[in-house]
């Protein structure tokens, strides 16, 4: 129906520019995506210039907004969770309020109607790096300089923090920008439930998944897909390497006997804010490799995966495995085969396994 009129002598409603339509005009107006950003170990800044409309209010940032853990509702910052910001409407003449919340909904002394949701973040480990190279440093802020392995710390992830405007096209818990692929990935292992969650247990073959379940169930279900062989050792550069003898940098020592929970080895992180991409399961990629060995036959043959499958067609081929996934980052007990450049490519796409997991990424939105 028509929303606005133009009447010089204001009889029609319709004709009357109150805060309540300009607010429902204007939406939000900032000058970069990114109008949030981390700053520090555990702060944050909203940017100068940006408009906010909650309600029938309009607010203006007329200077750099600095936040904190003493704008959370309630609490102190708890490792492994994700906080969503608001913009607050106090009433009256007041001046806007800006709060941090686990609620996803509205903040504690807030409702729907005088708050807005305008960005958020993931709290957890994070590994000290350049911010100009994206290297890892030491102490001495040496990219890859002696020690680097061991520096890291506790605080809001940097390229966690999404907006409005600067968010994937899926629910933006539990990831972080890459900007070097330029996608939103997952920052622990998918879980049960299908979630990128801290401290529980990756999914894998042991609940039933093929490969091809990751691309054709989950994903799909998630508006996410695996990550290309490339893809994977841009986001997992910085987690330090596989040991045979030690699980202090990753769940990678020989003697271990199964998966481990997500997230909980703090220094199993990359550049990015990513955990256990190297050791603990597998991850399935979405590269296709095919077999290199020789046929000397005349021709290939159809081959059908298990005749108890529901029926989804056959695949035509000169071997029984002849086409392959890429998996990487390594497993639980195989040591310094572990990295974050470490791919395997000897599994049909088909096949069913305990140490297999997934970690997933979306586009921006």
């Amino acid at each position: 129906m028509r929303y606005l009129v133009n009447d010089v002598s204001k009889v029609d409603a319709r004709a009357k520019l109150t805060t309540g339509v300009l607010s429902t005009l204007v939406g939000l107006q900032a000058l970069q995506k990114d109008y949030i950003q981390a700053v520090g170990d555990a702060g944050l800044k909203i940017l100068k210039d940006t408009i906010f409309c909650v309600g029938d209010s309009i607010f203006k940032t007329e200077r750099d907004i600095t936040l904190n853990s003493a704008n959370l509702d309630s609490g102190s910052f708890i490792v492994g969770k994700d906080y969503y910001i608001y913009v607050c409407d106090k009433g009256g003449t007041n001046d806007e309020e800006y709060k941090i919340s686990l609620n996803s909904t509205y903040p504690t002394g807030y409702n729907a109607n005088n708050s807005r949701k305008i960005g958020g973040f993931h709290y957890g480990d994070c590994r000290r790096i350049d911010t100009t190279t994206l290297e890892p440093i030491n102490t001495s802020s040496q990219a890859w300089g002696t020690g680097w392995e061991d520096n890291v710390y506790q605080g809001i992830l940097p390229f966690s923090v999404w907006t409005l405007l600067h968010r994937p096209k899926c629910s933006p818990e539990g990831m972080v920008y890459c900007k070097g692929i330029n996608k939103w990935v997952d920052i622990y292992l998918i879980s049960t439930g299908y979630k990128s969650e801290y401290n529980a247990t990756p999914m894998t073959g042991s609940e039933g998944l093929m490969y091809y379940d990751w691309h054709e169930k989950v994903a799909r279900r998630l508006g996410k897909k695996p990550l290309s062989y490339l893809e994977f050792c841009c986001v997992a550069d910085g987690s330090p390497n596989g040991r045979d003898d030690s699980n202090d940098y990753c769940w990678t020592k020989t003697t271990n006997t199964g998966r481990n929970k997500t997230g909980i080895i703090a220094k199993a992180v990359s550049l990015y804010g990513l955990k256990d991409c190297v050791g603990n399961v597998w991850e399935v990629g979405s590269d296709i490799a095919w077999s290199t060995q020789i046929y000397t036959g005349s021709s290939g043959q159809w081959k059908f995966r298990n005749a108890t499958e529901v029926k989804k067609g056959a695949y035509y081929a000169a071997f029984d495995n002849d086409v392959r996934v890429s998996l990487h980052g390594g497993r639980w007990n195989v040591g310094v085969s572990c990295g974050s450049r470490t791919v395997s490519c000897g599994n049909c796409l088909w096949y069913v396994s305990a140490n297999v997991g997934c970690r997933l990424a979306s586009d921006s939105l």
